[in-house]
């Protein structure tokens, strides 16, 4: 029967720090947009290059290799 007393107190401490990290999550604008992350990842990133048309993320990242290689070669 003496850990009721215990229990009891832990068990409202629990449900005060729950309801403050709810409050904070809700005023720091956490729950603002769920869905743009989950879209995020279906899309590309695009990269822009100066004084060129955007390309895509994946075709850069060949053209910097390409250009390493190139370059790696003038070294030599």
């Amino acid at each position: 029967m003496e850990i009721v007393f215990v229990l009891v107190p832990v068990s409202l401490l629990i449900v005060v720090v729950a309801l403050w990290a709810f409050v904070w999550s809700v005023r720091n604008d956490q729950y603002d947009d769920l869905d743009k992350e989950a879209y995020r990842i279906l899309f590309d990133e695009v990269v822009e290059t100066p004084g060129s048309l955007p390309i895509q993320a994946d075709e850069s990242k060949s053209l910097l290799q390409e250009q390493h290689r190139i370059e790696g070669s003038n070294l030599k």
